[in-house]
């Protein structure tokens, strides 16, 4: 019984909510399929938890763009400061978007860049194939196919983020 009571507590306390499918790229092609899912902890207590996960073509992308940029749709990774709040990743509204999302470029896509699958830069190329997202970490940006997506993550070794972000806090009474 005492199990019964374990196992019906922990399935409120950390629940998936339905499964949301984005249509930020339908008009992108079918390659690219975009859904985002919103997991909670501790769901309907004061320090209810939301965590943003970001699924591209059936993989679930890990945490470590700051953005990712599909179409006019702007995904940006959020950190949690508190125990409640949100973090992971998140649509934002076209007012809060703090990256231009018609960035394009005058020159044109390298046939190297093509096969390889992504590339290098802010701005979007000529002749970039139209379901190709843009995402943004630290100190780089990349134009990438959702198919290369683990390509690229393996060549760069992009560091990975940490969903929460825990500060000591200092007695100022010593």
């Amino acid at each position: 019984m005492r199990i019964i009571a374990i196992i019906l507590a922990l399935s409120f306390l950390s629940c998936t909510s339905s499964q949301n499918r984005d249509a930020c790229c339908k008009e992108q092609g079918p390659n690219v399929a975009i859904e985002h899912t919103i997991t909670y902890t501790r769901k309907g207590s004061r320090s209810e938890t939301r965590h943003g996960h970001l699924i591209i073509n059936g993989w679930e992308l890990p945490d470590v763009f700051t953005y990712v940029i599909c179409g006019d749709r702007v995904y940006k990774f959020y950190q949690r400061t508190n125990l409640w709040g949100r973090d992971g990743y998140f649509p934002q509204k076209k007012s809060e978007s703090e990256i231009p999302t018609n960035n394009w470029s005058k020159n044109s896509i390298r046939e190297s860049d093509l096969l390889k699958g992504w590339y290098m830069g802010d701005k979007r190329l000529l002749n970039t194939p139209f379901q190709w997202i843009h995402v943004k970490w630290g100190r780089g940006n990349a134009h990438v196919s959702p198919e290369k997506l683990k390509h690229m993550l393996s060549d760069l070794k992009i560091e990975r983020i940490p969903r929460s972000k825990h500060y000591t806090i200092k007695n100022k009474n010593r």
